[in-house]
């Protein structure tokens, strides 16, 4: 399933993007970049070497890690999710 399509649907079903690098100096790169721009701010991270990203979203006190895969938004695809939570230390802003 398209990126943007399971993000609609996460959304709609009461699930909250969990913003990450708030407040902080990180350095965004690659596929980040383009994420970020499109105010994708769950995105915690993508590899260089397969564009694999990792976002995090929550709801009622659940957590929820997305991968996706993908060199652009417009054909970044669903490739894995799972009830996990950002690692303590991760920042977020909530």
């Amino acid at each position: 399933m398209h990126f943007t399509k399971t993000r609609a649907l996460l959304l709609k079903d009461a699930w909250e993007p969990v913003p990450m690098h708030v407040g902080e100096n990180y350095q965004y790169d690659g596929v980040e970049k383009e994420l970020v721009r499109r105010k994708y701010m769950e995105v915690n991270s993508c590899s260089n070497d397969s564009a694999r990203c990792v976002l995090y979203y929550r709801k009622a006190g659940a957590c929820l890690r997305v991968d996706i895969i993908g060199e652009h938004v417009r054909g970044m695809k669903l490739v894995r999710w799972t009830d996990e939570c950002p690692s303590p230390g991760t920042p977020s802003k909530k």
